[in-house]
């Protein structure tokens, strides 16, 4: 057992990647280079008998050297923004840890934002009791009451204290809805206790069109809101959710937002925190936001509680103030597409379209004449099963229609909502076979392989890839290609809040300095509004007329759509970024009187 005290707590990390790291292989590069070890110290430590390498961090020196000199890209050193201190758990030598965790608080709803891999989901393990803190003092396992000693006299004590004494029940909605499909079957409302005792309380007319489906054909967002309504039923004293956005559409994420807020306010004396990587549904919810913040697979830090505009705002600006800590070195910067109209008339045209009448199935979409231009992009916006995927799927040739003809003529990229890989091998070998060019093209290493860290993807098995990094190959395979068209289902979806700005920066950078044309359908709202030069919106006459409108300026493109689904937005003063109005209150009715939606 290896104890991480005080005194042997650096306020550096050294993080060794056990996939790639293997000292039977190489030369042992990082410890013949190494200045400490050539100093006669001990600071790097390979054990040849079970091929493990430790970097004593107490001695490291934090050169980099050995950084530069592994073949494999194995190691990281990381200096930490903060005072030395001992981590809340650590998953090993040399491995992740965190170093804090969120607070909950009674009738609050504690929101969590920050990027993928720097402790959020390991934090709510922590809390509901499913992973024992081990405080740095690596082997050991506490029991919970020596785990609640070792959290006295910070705020966490008293939840603990109640934890331990089986005082407060937890219900978890978990990040991936797909493995519900592995635990229930039959149909929703069969798989519901206590269903009619929760509808006394709320209006659940959201969770109609779900209750009498089977739970093996619910789509994505069917999925989500039956784990969201399992999660509620429960009824526990804390409710830990874990992205309840995912496969949602815009009016589905407003509304399950005001269920959650609703049910908080019925159910005194409870606690909730949540994750979520869409900014204007965690601030529209939350009472409180903290903010994650580490490097993935390395560690992470949870800050303090701030109101939800001043903790946005401080996320954007990289900073926070208070705790005067720096933890990303630059800012991101927001703006809405929003250019003159005589730069939108000089532009060329890359594609004409007449009036189309299409059917899929029960559905009929009106498609109102248009021009696709160069250099633009265009956001699909409206409600889930509207016909945006069928219709992007009819402009890709994947459906096939006698429409399709006026899109042959153009080289066409598309990147599909879902994405389940066929390919059997590494990324490296996918990319070998589909982009080759890749590895060569200076200008598409800095455009896509270096934003999107794809090196560090590159020797993994496709099969062992997360969601989001399997969006990531899908983007980058679909953006290498030389195409005149791009169409992009739901560039968002599994990413965290870096790599969407990420993602949205290089579609604007592509669409300014090329003749290329996007058409990307996407439900995040401040990601949809940054990138879109116009809108096509999608409105519901009936349950089976859809009208889609001609590509639309993006301030009334957005405007238009937001009328449809009564909804308004303001700008942050600070930032610009958009943020939703409460229901009826007098910002929202003012901007409906004077239909300014957006």
């Amino acid at each position: 057992m290896l104890l991480l005290s005080s005194e042997n707590v650096s306020d550096r990390i050294a993080v060794i990647r056990e996939d790639k790291c293997n000292p039977n292989k190489c030369n042992k590069e990082c410890k013949k280079n190494c200045p400490v070890e050539k100093a006669g110290k001990l600071c790097i430590k390979i054990e040849d008998s079970n091929n493990i390498v430790n970097i004593h961090e107490i001695n490291c020196i934090g050169c980099g050297i050995c950084v530069k000199k592994c073949p494999y890209d194995a190691i990281k050193i990381i200096n930490l923004p903060f005072m030395k201190k001992k981590p809340i758990h650590s998953f090993g030598l040399n491995s992740f840890r965190l170093y804090s965790l969120p607070i909950p608080k009674k009738n609050l709803i504690i929101g969590l934002i920050g990027a993928n891999g720097i402790g959020k989901s390991t934090s709510f393990k922590i809390i509901a009791g499913e992973l024992y803190p081990n405080f740095g003092e690596i082997g050991k396992k506490n029991s919970y009451k020596e785990t609640v000693k070792l959290f006295k006299g910070s705020e966490l004590f008293y939840f603990f204290q109640e934890f331990e004494k089986k005082k407060i029940t937890v219900s978890i909605k978990t990040q991936n809805v797909e493995k519900l499909r592995e635990t229930f079957n039959g149909k929703v409302k069969e798989n519901i206790k206590n269903y009619y005792d929760l509808f006394n309380l709320l209006d659940l007319s959201i969770y109609d069109d779900i209750l009498e489906k089977d739970i093996e054909f619910l789509s994505g967002g069917e999925l989500q809101k039956f784990a969201m309504l399992k999660t509620f039923i429960e009824n526990s004293d804390i409710l830990l959710i874990d992205e309840f956005t995912s496969f949602l559409d815009i009016k589905q994420r407003i509304e399950m937002t005001n269920f959650i807020k609703m049910f908080h306010k019925l159910n005194q004396n409870k606690y909730c925190i949540t994750i979520d990587h869409d900014l204007t549904i965690i601030e529209f919810l939350s009472d409180m936001i903290s903010i994650t913040y580490g490097e993935s697979g390395g560690y992470g830090n949870i800050s303090l509680q701030y109101k939800p505009k001043d903790a946005l705002n401080m996320y954007f600006d990289g900073y926070l103030p208070s705790e005067n800590i720096r933890f990303r070195p630059f800012s991101f910067e927001f703006s809405i597409r929003n250019k003159s109209v005589n730069s939108i008339s000089s532009k060329k045209i890359q594609i004409e379209y007449e009036n189309m009448n299409i059917k899929l199935g029960k559905l009929k979409l009106n498609i109102k004449s248009g021009t696709l231009n160069k250099s633009e992009s265009i956001i699909f916006l409206g409600e889930n099963g509207k016909g945006k995927t069928s219709l992007l799927k009819i402009f890709a040739g994947i459906l096939k229609t006698e429409k399709y003809e006026i899109f042959k003529k153009n080289q066409i990229s598309y990147k599909p909502q879902m994405i389940s890989p066929r390919f059997i091998g590494t990324v490296e070998e996918l990319f070998i076979k589909k982009i080759p060019f890749v590895f060569t093209d200076e200008y598409l290493k800095d455009l896509l392989i270096k934003p999107l860290k794809i090196n560090s993807l590159l020797k993994k098995d496709l099969s062992y890839l997360s969601g989001g990094e399997l969006q990531r190959i899908a983007i980058t395979l679909c953006l290498a290609q030389d195409a005149d068209l791009y169409l992009i289902d739901e560039p968002s979806a599994y990413l965290d809040i870096d790599q969407r700005i990420v993602i949205s920066k290089i579609i604007r950078k592509m669409c300014s300095n090329s003749n290329k044309t996007f058409l990307i359908i996407e439900h995040d709202f401040l990601m949809a509004s940054s990138i879109g030069d116009k809108v096509i919106n999608f409105k519901p006459e009936n349950s089976t007329l859809i009208e889609v409108s001609s590509p639309i300026e993006i301030n009334r493109g957005i405007n238009e759509f937001l009328e449809i689904m009564e909804i308004t937005y303001r700008s942050d003063s600070m930032t610009n970024r958009p943020r939703i109005n409460s229901k009826n209150s007098l910002i929202d009715r003012e901007q409906k009187k004077q239909k300014k939606f957006f």
